[in-house]
């Protein structure tokens, strides 16, 4: 059986946003992607599912990281020449909504491919790619790529949980299209790959339930992935508060373009006043969202409930912007 070989990529440094799904990693990869050198963002499908394939041992790391560089490279390739731009205007990813959006449109009108990979060598411009719950498998992610940077959005799991259900999270994943996971043959029906091991009870609990204990799970992994990475892997992630984005993104812009070793670019301000940042973040608004969680949470899922909010307040917290 033949070996992967080494191959040429065009960066070996990119720039991830990533965060549980519904965080809030859209409005911080616009951020982001308002720092001088950075590509507009994409999502890497392959990315967040093959991490979670070699977690659950259904590929192996040489066949991951083979399909991963490829794949990256492809996208980054793709973005320097202005090829498949999404100009669907609804939609956070759209490339107008970039910070000069002329700067990837007019990509498409240049004949010379190899000038525009030449421009963006030489203009030192990374990559920028988007991802859900890449966390949890932070170490297998760095074991592949070890020059990443990744920027992990934490957000209050209340907010979140509330967020999951009215998204229809604890319904539609396995049963609706538009859901992206790869689900898993459960006894009762398919469940996401995060409910390994409580697959028995996935298809049991009512939508509520699943939200709280999807949460709380891919929490945990989170927390003790990180807690197992190296001191060279934890100085390559910087946690943001969503909330401290929101309220007060003059702090994340400045603690970013640190890490980033980026300056933030002129049209920047353009973007934060389209994302309405800073803004109030609602303490009522939270006290309502956990009161309908705690009507419809069982009592057995109360306690996990619980934790999430402890462990936010007295783990995620300190370490985040």
């Amino acid at each position: 059986m033949p070996e992967f070989s080494e191959r040429a990529r065009f960066s070996d440094e990119f720039v991830l946003v990533d965060g549980i799904t519904r965080a809030g990693k859209f409005v911080m990869a616009h951020v982001v992607a308002g720092f001088v050198g950075m590509e507009f963002f994409q999502y890497s499908c392959l990315l967040e599912n093959a991490l979670y394939l070699l977690r659950l041992h259904k590929i192996d790391l040489a066949t991951c990281r083979a399909l991963l560089e490829v794949d990256l490279d492809i996208s980054s390739f793709n973005m320097m020449v202005g090829r498949y731009l999404n100009t669907r205007v609804s939609d956070m990813s759209c490339i107008y909504n970039a910070c000069d959006p002329a700067e990837f449109v007019d990509r498409a009108g240049v004949l010379d491919r190899d000038a525009l990979v030449e421009k963006f060598q030489r203009e030192r411009r990374l990559p920028l790619f988007i991802s859900h719950e890449g966390l949890a498998n932070v170490r297998a992610l760095f074991g592949i790529f070890p020059r990443v940077k990744m920027i992990n959005l934490i957000r209050d799991p209340v907010m979140l949980i509330l967020s999951w259900y009215k998204r229809g999270w604890g319904r539609r994943i396995g049963n609706d299209p538009r859901s992206s996971w790869i689900t898993f043959k459960g006894p009762s029906g398919p469940f996401p790959w995060w409910a390994t091991g409580w697959e028995k009870d996935y298809n049991q609990f009512s939508e509520m339930d699943r939200c709280v204990k999807s949460i709380a799970t891919l929490s945990d992994m989170a927390r003790d992935d990180f807690n197992a990475a190296d001191d060279a892997v934890k100085a390559r992630i910087r946690m943001v508060r969503f909330e401290t984005l929101v309220t007060a993104p003059e702090v994340v812009i400045s603690q970013v373009g640190d890490f980033l070793e980026r300056q933030p670019a002129p049209g920047l301000q353009t973007i934060l006043t389209r994302e309405r940042l800073p803004r109030v973040v609602s303490g009522r608004d939270r006290e309502t969202a956990l009161r309908a969680i705690q009507d419809q949470v069982s009592v057995d899922l109360t306690p996990v409930l619980d934790r999430l909010i402890h462990e936010y307040e007295h783990y995620w917290c300190t370490l985040c912007v």
